[in-house]
């Protein structure tokens, strides 16, 4: 047996080693803990505990002195909860009063009329309705396809309503990972009166509820004005934009050269590895990194349905102990997975066609770079972040140096694994 299949199997029986652990450490804190379950909580009763609902049709008529944990195709709200609550389910009646904050994931939302939740409702899904004299204290954060709030919010309302909207945040979010720009930011002006009002963009998307409850919908970001100082001469607005935009180019700067000293540091190979990659197969490096770039973003998503249904299977079954396994640990393993695939996107793509760019110019002056020593990547990195600064040109140069570098990382992955193949079949042909 090959030490590559060796490996493997080590980590795939660790893997499950964890499970086991987490499965009995989880049953164990729910026998300790005298956790509730079950789908249905009587009307009268009280429960001094936590309670964890789940079945088919989910009703909670009583009163629960702490957290609710809520699971079910139908979930009934009628009574009393004195903590907050964790709903996933595809509808879900509010008809109660919650004293903590709602979490819910669900296809719809009903809040009806009298119910109150103590803190904040913070909702994904379908469909979100409150109804007239429902009443939220605190804020509501949303994102849903369709909504209609007639209740009152205590603080403010954060809501994304709509396909275009949700898919102009995601899309936005993403490009702003990708190259340090939202799509919205507005660019810096070329020239600034004195007589003309500076505006500033606030993060308040699609709906926007007051205090008292008066409901005004918007579909694009709400813009606030304020008139520049006419004191100020327009000489000294430009320049205070000037020392912004080098500001901003330093931080930039700063970031990068953190993270690629440290890559240097530990792995002073790779880095000259994946910078050869992109200087042998640019067109390769950069078709496959816009595929690894797609393929991420889908095959995250689809990670993350995939692990949350299975635990639902598992708790709807009343097999409490491994669904909370699974997620503790599947949901941990995706978030490293994918905190890992974003830095690759920010930092890391970037800081290898920097070294590259650094290195041919020592090498054009007849200099031989040493790979353990910064100078290239410093060199690279301050002509990027410089071109990068520019408006329009710098996005699609960010953009374009991402799937190169994302490209070289994959290409480098599959030529190791190709070695390792060769080095594991010579002694056996041998």
């Amino acid at each position: 047996m090959s030490h590559i299949l060796n490996r493997r199997i080590q980590l795939v029986t660790l893997f499950l080693i964890a499970v086991v652990v987490l499965l009995f450490s989880s049953q164990t804190a729910l026998a300790d803990d005298g956790v509730l379950q079950g789908d249905t909580l009587a009307a009268g009763e009280t429960v001094e505990n936590d309670v964890v609902l789940n079945g088919t049709d989910v009703s909670l008529n009583g009163t629960v002195a702490g957290d609710v944990l809520a699971v079910g195709r139908n979930v009934v709200v009628n009574g009393d909860v004195q903590g907050s609550m964790l709903v996933l389910a595809e509808n879900v009646v509010l008809n109660g009063q919650v004293d903590g904050s709602v979490y819910s994931i669900a296809v719809s939302f009903n809040m009806l009329s009298g119910a109150s939740i103590g803190r904040s409702l913070y909702f994904l899904g379908i469909s979100l309705v409150t109804e007239k004299d429902s009443e939220i204290s605190s804020d509501l954060t949303a994102v849903t396809l369709g909504a209609r709030l007639a209740g009152s919010v205590g603080r403010n309302t954060k809501a994304i309503i709509g396909v275009l909207e949700i898919g102009k945040l995601i899309l936005d979010q993403i490009n702003e990972v990708t190259t340090g720009k939202a799509i919205s930011e507005p660019l810096p002006a070329a020239e600034t009166s004195s007589a003309s009002p500076q505006k500033h963009e606030t993060g308040i998307f699609a709906a926007s509820i007051g205090p008292a409850g008066s409901n005004r919908a918007l579909n694009r970001m709400l813009i606030q004005e304020e008139p520049l100082d006419e004191d100020q001469p327009a000489e000294e607005s430009q320049t205070n934009l000037f020392g912004d935009w080098i500001v901003d180019r330093l931080r930039e700067l700063i970031s990068y050269l953190l993270i690629g000293i440290l890559i240097i540091w530990l792995f002073p190979n790779i880095l000259d590895n994946w910078a050869n990659q992109v200087r042998t197969k640019p067109l390769a490096s950069g078709g496959w990194g816009l595929v690894a770039y797609i393929v991420g973003f889908i095959g995250h998503f689809i990670g993350f349905l995939l692990i949350l249904v299975v635990g639902v299977s598992f708790a709807v079954i009343t097999l409490w102990s491994l669904a909370l396994a699974w997620w503790g640990v599947g949901f941990s393993a995706l978030a490293l997975a994918f905190s890992l695939f974003l830095v690759a996107i920010a930092f890391i793509s970037k800081i290898i066609v920097a070294y590259l760019i650094g290195k041919l110019i020592f090498e054009r002056f007849g200099s031989r770079p040493d790979m353990r020593k910064p100078w290239p990547l410093l060199v690279g990195l301050t002509i990027y972040v410089l071109l990068c600064g520019i408006p329009y040109l710098g996005w699609a140069i960010s953009l374009i140096v991402t799937f190169l570098g994302l490209g070289a990382i994959w290409l480098s992955f599959v030529e190791r694994n190709d070695r390792d193949q060769k080095v594991e079949a010579s002694p056996t042909s041998a």
